[in-house]
């Protein structure tokens, strides 16, 4: 027999029928069943016409239906001044508690919790992923994020690059210092949106960042005081002093759980001795670092292998071996403003010792520089910008640190600089990036020398302390106002953008071969091959 159905009348409660007038009116009409949207709303007020609810059904003598409509994933933003804007790929956009209409920069974001949870780095996503906000810099009460339209945009750590292309094997190896737990959370965040890391190959020599790397990371970093070189606070100073101090844990430690054991403490009895007694901090436990590092290396062993041999036989058979540096030049141990470096060699020579190829087998050197210069952490930056024109750059060029989110000190470009590392790194190539954050500017100052105790200097000083006193002697060139994201030949750029590039080209000692004048893929301009 077919089952009886009684029709329901369904009415959604808003603010137009929320009093006890219109309620009344609509069960009187034969709505039986009431619809609360928590989209909007408080909850004060979905209990005030709950209660409305309940109190005429029980006058009436009637059995009504409530249906709470609760929010799901999707949180909406306040509203806007002109009802709606149009967002562009690449513009910063502000979400606040300001409860004031927004506009194109901003708007209000009513969700405590989400700023709470935020971090540099997080993307959120809007019109069902087709637009994401990448958050640059957060608090409790704002974002500043910057729009991303369409085109995929990645913020790796530790993986190499060439993890997002499906050809590349790409490799880590063994010059570079592993925090696992830092890399199974980018590769479970690059495979949650599609991206293929199987084919990753770590070195069987990289050492381990151990948690009580981190640990003492932070806490010396924090007595330095004044002193503070800047760290990301993620152990990669303690990892690489305890490699020089032969006291570290390399990767293959992982899986040899006694001779881990062992390791971990004869690491631990000098360091525990001064978190305990320097650093009035709890000891660290061996048998519990020593577990978690065995259940990290679990994860870890499949991707291990000997990487120097397979890059040398790459190479024999003629494949195209990209290295990938990290940091930069004036941030090598060496070479760098130290002690205001890392704590490894970022120039080309660590390509070598970081990845077991020789030097006989590398034939270009090509060096990454922007339009104008950026710092993250401490140390002497002699065309550093304040106020408004440091702002400026900043806002322009999306400039905070992507391992640590702080905003980035931005300056003029530095021929000096530019100079310097063409030397130490034997460069052959320079790739020019972001000079489209420039336009809009009228003049350009770009540094050609330095003014140290009076004494005009060409090159870089080796000295520190005349560094740190180093005072840039500008020459201006002028700007442009046209968009140039959409250019692919250098000869259609303005004449000024074009003098611009010659001008540094000449500065750096050092022939210009791409151009990066956008944040897509396909907003470059090459002039010359970098692979024949």
């Amino acid at each position: 027999m077919p089952q009886k159905t009684r029709t329901k009348i369904l009415a959604t409660i808003g603010p137009s029928t929320a009093t006890r007038e219109k309620i009344e009116q609509l069960i009187d009409a034969g709505a039986d069943a009431f619809r609360f949207n928590f989209s909007h709303g408080t909850h004060a007020e979905h209990k005030e016409r709950y209660n409305i609810v309940r109190k005429l059904a029980k006058e009436k003598n009637l059995h009504i239906t409530i249906v709470a409509d609760m929010q799901g994933p999707k949180l909406r933003v306040g509203l806007f001044k002109n009802d709606k804007i149009e967002l562009k790929n690449g513009q910063k956009f502000v979400l606040d508690m300001d409860s004031t209409p927004g506009d194109e920069t901003r708007v209000n974001l009513p969700h405590k919790e989400i700023f709470a949870a935020l971090k540099p780095g997080d993307d959120l996503l809007l019109n069902d992923g087709n637009i994401r906000l990448h958050v640059e810099d957060c608090d409790d009460s704002h974002a500043v994020t910057t729009v991303v339209v369409g085109d995929e945009s990645y913020a790796l750590h530790l993986l190499p690059s060439g993890i997002i292309s499906p050809t590349a094997t790409p490799v880590i190896g063994n010059g570079v210092v592993v925090d696992p737990e830092v890399l199974f959370e980018e590769i479970d965040g690059l495979e949650s949106r599609g991206v293929d890391c199987s084919r990753l190959l770590v070195s069987e020599g990289a050492h381990i960042i151990a948690p009580y790397h981190r640990v003492l990371d932070k806490v010396t970093e924090r007595f330095l005081g004044k002193h503070k070189i800047g760290t990301t606070g993620r152990g990669i100073g303690p990892a690489y002093a305890d490699k020089i101090n032969r006291v570290g844990i390399r990767v293959h430690d992982l899986f040899n759980a006694e001779h881990l054991h062992d390791k971990v403490e004869a690491s631990l009895h000098q360091k525990n001795q001064m978190l305990v007694k320097l650093y009035n901090r709890r000891p660290i436990d061996v048998n519990e670092t020593t577990d978690e590092l065995l259940r990290l290396g679990e994860r870890l062993k499949p991707y291990v292998a000997n990487t120097s041999l397979v890059l040398n036989k790459a190479l024999d058979e003629g494949k195209t071996v990209l290295f990938e540096g990290g940091q930069a030049t004036m941030l090598d141990v060496d070479h760098g403003t130290y002690p205001f470096v890392t704590s490894s060699n970022p120039t080309a020579g660590g390509a070598c010792t970081g990845t077991g190829v020789g030097p006989t087998k590398i034939t270009r050197v090509i060096g990454v520089s922007k339009a104008y210069v950026t710092r993250v952490g401490e140390g002497p930056f002699p065309t550093e910008l304040f106020g408004e024109e440091g702002e400026w750059l900043r806002a322009q060029g999306h400039e905070y640190g992507v391992t640590t989110g702080r905003p980035r000190r931005c300056g003029w470009f530095d021929a000096v600089v530019n100079r310097y590392a063409a030397q130490v790194n034997g460069l052959t190539d320079i790739v020019l990036t972001k000079l489209d954050v420039l336009t809009g500017l009228k003049e350009i100052p770009l540094c050609v020398a330095y003014d140290v105790n009076g004494e005009r200097r060409d090159d870089m000083p080796t000295d520190q302390s005349e560094f740190a006193a180093a005072k840039p002697i500008y020459e201006s060139m002028p700007g442009w106002d046209e968009d140039i994201s959409q250019i692919h030949d250098f000869n259609d750029l303005p004449k000024t953008c074009q003098d611009y590039v010659k001008r540094l080209e000449e500065l750096s000692g050092c022939r210009i071969s791409v151009i990066g004048t956008g944040p897509q893929r396909d907003h470059i301009i090459q002039i010359n091959s970098l692979v024949d």
